[in-house]
């Protein structure tokens, strides 16, 4: 992770990619929280897929087809079944931690506004407001 770190500073990180460094970090005894963070980020439907917990077609901005709920017709079936019960355990208590759960809530209030509104301050500052929420796990 420290390799792929250093040789793409920049990666915006696909979902399923974060999830399994998110789980990485959590066998590895480290706090995997921030990058379980940046998974939930990256697409709000990845995480109750693999929790097998039902979420609703969210109408808002996508910024990729990563974010979007179709992306998780192509998860490979691999990943989903190298996830033991301890991972799952330790997905669901950080997934429906408040922390999480009050990111999740303000990511979509603010995607939902992005929308309709139009190029501008009022804009700018939610862009900016998300790209701060989502560098918040980093």
């Amino acid at each position: 992770m420290r390799w792929f770190n250093r040789e793409f500073p920049d990666d915006i990180g696909e979902p399923v990619q974060l999830l399994c460094m998110a789980l990485m970090l959590h066998r590895m005894g480290k706090d995997g929280s921030s990058m379980l963070g940046r998974t939930m980020c990256s697409n709000i439907y990845l995480l109750p897929f693999i929790l097998d917990e039902k979420a609703e077609q969210v109408d808002m901005w996508y910024g990729c087809n990563y974010e979007e709920s179709d992306y998780l017709d192509e998860m490979p079936k691999e990943i989903v079944n190298a996830i033991t019960d301890e991972d799952s355990q330790w997905l669901y208590e950080v997934y429906h931690s408040d922390k999480l759960q009050a990111a999740l809530h303000r990511l979509i209030e603010i995607n939902k506004k992005l929308l309709s509104e139009r190029q501008g301050v009022r804009r700018s500052t939610l862009v900016t407001e998300l790209s701060n929420l989502q560098k918040s796990f980093t």
